[in-house]
């Protein structure tokens, strides 16, 4: 009987020549592939920008940032000195793959007779600079050293456009303290994060100036950035490097460092989930139409098959059969629009965005193979549980009345 089911199945599905089954057919095909492919667009869209702003952060503050607990929400960092051997204990984490101090000092750039309000990020020699490296619109990076304190800065995009400022320039930075310091710093280079949380603040330079500048010693620093090797275990991560340090020091997550941002990711993740849930609704509801327009179609043959002696599960397994067709083709045509689009926005950047809004100048692309197979096997998974109760129609179906049904 298997045979006989296989039969009608490739019957009805691959060669019947009725136009209005092949219209409904291209219907419930075209509904499934479209469904899979946004589905497939909009997780790697949306792991991209998640992707692209976790990653700018994580550049910029480090996955930890190690600062000294107060109550003071001054952006001036407040000195403290590490100890050694915690250092020590918490570069041994082979989660760990890199440490850095750092400190802040609020001061006015002026330049030409313009003046901006800035914070002046100083980095230690330590620092991977390779967030800056990467985007810099011009000049160099910075060439920190142990010898020499630097005068070198590197200044946002949008501040060196609001002062006209460009590499190579010599500007003015007065520090606001008692007495009133001012000293002639260099730009070495202009970059631009997309970010205008950071960019309308940061200027980054050595951290032996503020350091001078407030009289610290040289072991003293403002704050300690940790790179972590896996960005999920941050969490964890947190608990064991404060298990190290003393009470006096407190340990910050990206997403306690940056609240807004975070949310704002959040709620792209309901986002997400709502256009995958409507899509696999799409999907299904097509199937099911489709379906019910089959077995309406085909009531008299239905009826026919039940006289000669077909049992009700033989023919529901006969058009979920033609169902199971569909919805794989549909889900082969979905992975190729899909696959085919994300990798065509990854290689040539087509759709742009406005990055003063979306953080990016364009569409970004995060790619998972794991996401695409979880997607067609909840697809697939969804249509075959929704086409379920149309297919036990088939057992309401009187014989009689289906072979007289015209």
């Amino acid at each position: 009987m298997f045979f006989f089911e296989k039969l009608l199945t490739r019957r009805f599905a691959y060669q019947s020549k009725r136009p209005f089954s092949k219209l409904i057919i291209t219907i419930a095909l075209a509904g499934i592939a479209l469904g899979l492919s946004v589905m497939i667009c909009t997780v790697a869209i949306m792991s991209g920008f998640q992707s692209t702003i976790k990653d700018k952060l994580r550049g910029f503050s480090g996955d930890l940032q190690v600062s000294l607990f107060s109550l003071n929400e001054s952006p001036e960092s407040e000195p403290f000195i590490m100890n050694s051997s915690d250092i020590k204990q918490i570069k041994a984490h082979s989660e760990v793959i890199g440490i850095s101090g750092f400190a802040t000092k609020t001061g006015i750039i002026t330049f030409r007779g313009n003046i901006e309000g800035v914070v002046l990020k100083g980095l230690t020699t330590s620092f991977q600079t390779d967030l800056f490296r990467n985007r810099l619109l011009e000049g160099s990076s910075l060439g920190l050293n142990k010898d020499s304190i630097s005068t070198d800065i590197l200044v946002p995009k949008v501040i060196a456009r609001r002062l006209n400022i460009h590499a190579g320039d010599k500007i003015l930075m007065y520090f606001i303290q008692d007495p009133l310091r001012k000293r002639k710093l260099t730009v070495k280079g202009i970059y631009d994060l997309g970010m205008d949380e950071l960019d309308k603040i940061y200027v980054i330079g050595d951290i032996r100036l503020i350091q001078r500048l407030n009289d610290w010693k040289r072991s003293e620093i403002g704050g300690l950035e940790i790179n972590l090797k896996n960005p999920a275990k941050t969490d964890l991560m947190k608990e064991e490097v404060s298990k190290i340090l003393p009470i006096r020091l407190k340990v910050f997550t990206l997403a306690q460092l940056y609240p807004q941002l975070f949310d704002w990711l959040t709620l792209t993740e309901v986002n997400v989930r709502v256009i995958l849930i409507l899509m696999l609704l799409v999907g299904g509801i097509n199937m099911i139409s489709a379906l019910l327009i089959m077995i309406l179609e085909r009531t008299s043959t239905i009826g026919i098959l039940k006289a000669l002696g077909a049992s009700n599960a033989q023919i529901s397994r006969i058009f979920l059969g033609i169902a199971g067709f569909l919805i794989s083709v549909g889900i082969l045509l979905g992975d190729i629009l899909g696959i085919g689009f994300c990798y065509f926005q990854d290689k040539t950047h087509f759709i742009k965005l406005n990055q003063d809004v979306y953080y990016m100048s364009y569409v970004p692309i995060q790619f998972s193979w794991m996401n695409v197979l979880a997607l067609n096997v909840g697809t697939l998974v969804v249509c075959l549980i929704m086409i379920l109760g149309p297919s036990f129609l088939v057992g309401k179906i009187n014989p009689v009345k289906a072979i007289r049904f015209r």
